[in-house]
């Protein structure tokens, strides 16, 4: 196991939930149609072998990460035309106003997201085509759900809590879009604050779970949009992961080192990326959050990603 992860089990309700430091993964109990996508979903992060975590018996070598030559294009997202669509979600509380090029960016962080999940799933031998966004208009469709509360009363400020995160935005986002039981939902939400704190942003979160064969719920902290971590084009992005620039005053999580370079904020929020062509997920780092709740969302419908 990745030393920095923390892993403990906390019963909550009928989920399970699989906490990693400060990040939370809420899941439901498997059952029979989805045990291959699950066991897959938390072999990789279990593992980490296939980003790049050091053998048994070997630290892996975090203090001066090599510069990358990001090489590795994705893959647009496309309309797969299958029932089933993941529904990426927006949501602003009442005193915060939407990022400049909220859609934009969303559209480009899961093309990151996808194109990741759907590599390292070809590369153990599940055919697929990825995940099914909804479109509209030639693009990826993105839902902006207005919250009815300022956003300390979402967050807990101080007293940050993911998990009241949850509890309090998923009923806002059910009553505007429909039931997670019925949908996959992505839903990013803009409740962290601009203070000091150890790792990323003051209440930072990322949490998952599956409700069905039919939905699931992905939830990830809006830090990731900001515009020093996400572009607005894949072009852009690419030069993003590249980018060693120190983030003065702000740590990475895989690595907790205070002034981390920008890509390690991505690769935190994205997911770790491919450096070389037919290499899946090959990268310095672990997992980020956005792909535990992306697998989440994803095991739900994975026999049905062909």
């Amino acid at each position: 196991m990745v030393t920095l992860l923390r892993d403990h089990a906390v019963a909550v309700g009928r989920h399970r939930v699989t906490q990693q430091g400060d990040h939370a993964t809420p899941r439901s109990r498997s059952n029979k149609a989805l045990v291959a996508a699950t066991v897959l979903a938390c072999a990789f992060a279990a593992t980490g072998a296939a980003f790049g975590a050091a053998p048994p018996g070997k630290a892996a070598a975090r203090d001066k990460p090599a510069p990358v030559q990001v090489i590795v294009r994705p893959e647009p997202l496309k309309d797969l035309g299958r029932q089933n669509k993941v529904r990426l979600v927006y949501f602003v509380p009442k005193d915060r106003r939407p990022t400049a090029h909220w859609v934009d960016k969303i559209a480009v962080l899961m093309t990151f997201v996808n194109d990741l999940y759907t590599r390292d799933l070809r590369s153990k031998g599940y055919p697929t085509g990825g995940l099914d966004f909804e479109f509209k208009a030639g693009k990826p469709r993105v839902h902006l759900v207005p919250g009815k509360d300022a956003a300390g009363d979402y967050s807990g400020d101080p007293d940050f809590s993911g998990q009241r995160q949850w509890s309090r935005i998923l009923p806002e986002v059910e009553a505007a879009l429909g039931k997670a039981r019925d949908n996959l939902y992505v839903i990013f939400t803009e409740t962290y604050t601009e203070g000091p704190w150890k790792f990323e942003f003051p209440g930072g979160f990322a949490l998952g779970c599956r409700f069905s064969t039919s939905g699931g719920v992905g939830m990830f902290s809006a830090w990731v949009l900001r515009d020093e971590f996400c572009a607005t084009t894949v072009e852009g992005q690419l030069q993003y992961l590249a980018d060693e620039m120190p983030i003065k005053g702000r740590t990475a999580l895989h690595r907790m080192k205070a002034d981390s370079p920008r890509f390690e904020f991505i690769e935190d929020g994205f997911g770790p990326w491919p450096t070389k062509p037919g290499t899946p997920s090959v990268c310095r780092t672990i997992a980020g959050p956005m792909m535990w709740t992306s697998w989440a969302t994803g095991s739900a419908t994975c026999a049905t990603t062909t």
